[in-house]
């Protein structure tokens, strides 16, 4: 059980991910190949089930890409049916206290750092895994190898970001630009002071704690100047937008001069 997104961020190594909306083996497999380092398979605004999210951790492996899953909100049954089915890392949105970043870490980790209910699932190979011969070593290959990465998109969670990165067992802050600047007031606004300001407060927060810290970019642009500011990856568009941007290029490339 090897997180290799996990490994890249710890080496320094800045990384490109996606959000995966279409709840597809195909899709996700396609992600893998492209070379991407992750996705975040997302429950909270596409249909996925727990079936689908199988499916799609599978293409995962198979393909080299590490996959994360963004639950539709902190709850137990959540985070746990998640990890159970093979997830490597749960980012939880919505995030407005450092209580719920605390909950979130009880029901992601096992003992002695949280309660998470134990079960040997498809992580451990249904318990036939060579990291998993007993209970402790499963045990702690999860613990060691799952990624804890709330999302900051809330005024609340930015008041709270110092304390929030320093909960132990978080690795990281998602930041989500959209809601996170709608919640300050300032609807996409990315170049309003107050935004800035929350940015720049976060970055700091992780930097003193040796976390890592992603977002979500709209295009190729606003990606690198993302990372020139000091996040550690990001997750550009959605499988979705890429698709239709990509066709919508083709078409224009293939009609260009066209009556």
């Amino acid at each position: 059980m090897k997180n290799q997104l996990k490994t890249k961020l710890q080496s320094g190594k800045k990384v490109v991910g996606t959000m995966q909306q279409i709840a597809s083996v195909a899709i996700a497999e396609c992600l893998g190949i492209s070379g991407l380092d992750f996705f975040v398979a997302d429950m909270e605004h596409a249909p996925f089930d727990a079936e689908s999210l199988r499916s799609v951790i599978m293409a995962a492996e198979l393909r080299g890409t590490t996959p994360l899953c963004r639950i539709k909100n902190v709850t137990k049954d959540y985070v746990q049916q998640a990890l159970d089915i093979g997830a490597m890392g749960i980012v939880a949105p919505g995030i407005e206290s450092p209580e719920e970043v605390r909950a979130l870490v009880r029901y992601a980790k096992y003992i002695p750092g949280g309660n998470r209910g134990f079960c040997y699932t498809r992580t451990s190979a249904f318990g036939y895994a060579d990291f998993a011969k007993t209970p402790n070593e499963y045990i702690k290959a999860c613990n060691e190898q799952t990624l804890i990465i709330p999302q900051c998109e809330t005024k609340q969670c930015a008041e709270s970001i110092e304390e929030i990165v320093a909960i132990p067992g978080v690795d990281g802050i998602f930041v989500g630009p959209f809601d996170l600047s709608v919640s300050l007031g300032c609807p996409a606004d990315f170049g309003n002071p107050v935004y800035k300001d929350a940015i720049k407060r976060a970055l700091e927060a992780c930097e003193r704690t040796g976390k890592f810290a992603i977002t979500f970019a709209v295009d190729v642009a606003s990606a690198k100047a993302s990372l020139d500011a000091g996040f550690s990856g990001v997750a550009i568009g959605t499988d979705i937008d890429t698709l239709i941007r990509g066709y919508r290029s083709t078409i224009n490339e293939v009609t260009k001069g066209m009556q």
